[in-house]
């Protein structure tokens, strides 16, 4: 077990062990969206799970236990933040802290981000991470987005960006290097892939030559060519 997974399920356990909460789980599952909202924990996310469950037809103990992970996850983002911080940053906190993001990191993200762009810049954080960025050049991305000139389109177009260029084969290190210029000078990322990704391959050619020429004037020439980055040429002439 991981050290970050180990304080996320030592969180879960302290904010979920108290009499109150013990109550609500073991009853309805309002009680545990109740419970939450006393607890000053945002409680829309929570309440949008309850009636999906409820449509779906899940049995209530199950509802109970998936929506009391949530709490958990919730509070313990919360303990993270600003205490002024709203519903949205602190469960964008939690999506960040299930998605594998270290707390630091999001102390950090919020803190730098603001109170406008913190629940935004927590969320990319978090569709990064699922998408397969490595915390490090993820937070990099966030922090050069949230930074920029035009903070809000920066964010908005950072995940389906960097998506684009991770299905493409970019290595991390390379999508960040890739998307850190137009970030810089206060452009969305999308715009700078509208071209589509960009291509690292080498391009070149082999050329192979042969020509016969004589008083009539007749020539033949054959020429090749492939995307090594070679090229040979030759050629013969005669004439009579």
């Amino acid at each position: 077990m991981t050290v970050m997974r180990h304080l996320q399920l030592l969180c879960l356990f302290s904010a979920l062990s108290s009499p109150a909460w013990a109550g609500a789980a073991s009853g309805e599952p309002a009680e545990v969206v109740s419970a939450a909202a006393e607890a000053g924990l945002p409680t829309d996310a929570l309440s949008r799970k309850l009636q999906e469950g409820l449509a779906k037809g899940v049995p209530q103990h199950r509802i109970v236990q998936v929506l009391t992970a949530r709490v958990g996850g919730l509070s313990a983002a919360q303990r993270l933040l600003p205490p002024d911080s709203t519903g949205p940053v602190i469960e964008a906190a939690a999506a960040a802290m299930a998605a594998g993001a270290r707390s630091a990191t999001i102390t950090r993200i919020a803190e730098d981000a603001g109170g406008d762009h913190a629940a935004r810049a927590l969320q990319t954080l978090a569709d990064l991470l699922r998408a397969g960025l490595p915390e490090r050049e993820a937070t990099q991305l966030v922090e050069s987005a949230a930074g920029s000139a035009s903070p809000g389109s920066a964010l908005l177009g950072l995940v389906p960006a960097a998506t684009i260029l991770l299905d493409a084969g970019m290595a991390p290190s390379g999508v960040v290097g890739d998307l850190s210029a137009p970030l810089s000078a206060g452009q969305s990322p999308l715009q700078s892939l509208e071209g589509g990704p960009p291509s690292h391959s080498n391009a070149g050619g082999n050329g192979n030559g042969n020509g016969n020429g004589n008083s009539g004037g007749n020539g033949n020439g054959n020429g090749n060519g492939n995307g090594n980055g070679n090229g040979n040429g030759g050629g013969g002439g005669g004439g009579t």
